[in-house]
């Protein structure tokens, strides 16, 4: 289990600076205990369910395991459906592994799709590598949050 902090400023913060708490809860098998623990133990204000948009099989987690385990959990969580490693859609050996495993990039409209039926507050990509849309990212988060405390 990982924690990152970032400060950020977003246009709803007037003079106020965010504060945003990650926490990255590992999906591999040996931290299924410490994940259940984080639910029982933290009020998450947002989560970021997160994809590979180059493993389609991450998506596919994200729809059979990751939003039926926070829909069981964590009910009225808000959560934001994340696309990552987006630099690699146009890298070309990655694309020629997928397609001789007959699969495709996970494109950005399916994405938004796809979270619209999921009923996620939004669909944002971002690429780490490239530090490409984790500005983003952390500021629909914290705004998601800004606006359910406004209810």
């Amino acid at each position: 289990m990982d924690m990152y902090k970032e400060q950020t400023l977003t246009q709803h913060s007037t003079i106020q600076t965010q504060i945003l708490i990650i926490w990255d809860l590992a999906g591999q098998p040996c931290y299924d205990k410490l994940r259940h623990l984080a639910y029982k133990q933290i009020r998450f204000d947002v989560i970021l369910v997160c994809f590979s948009v180059v493993k389609p099989q991450t998506l596919e987690n994200v729809k059979t395991i990751w939003l039926p385990e926070i829909r069981r959990k964590s009910p009225n969580t808000p959560f934001l459906l994340v696309g990552t490693q987006i630099e690699l859609r146009t890298d070309k050996k990655t694309y020629e592994l997928l397609q001789l495993g007959g699969q495709l990039p996970i494109t950005n409209s399916f994405g938004f799709k796809l979270a619209k039926k999921e009923k996620a507050k939004n669909y944002i990509e971002c690429s780490a590598d490239r530090k490409q849309g984790l500005q983003e990212l952390f500021e629909e988060a914290i705004i998601t949050v800004i606006n359910l405390r406004r209810l």
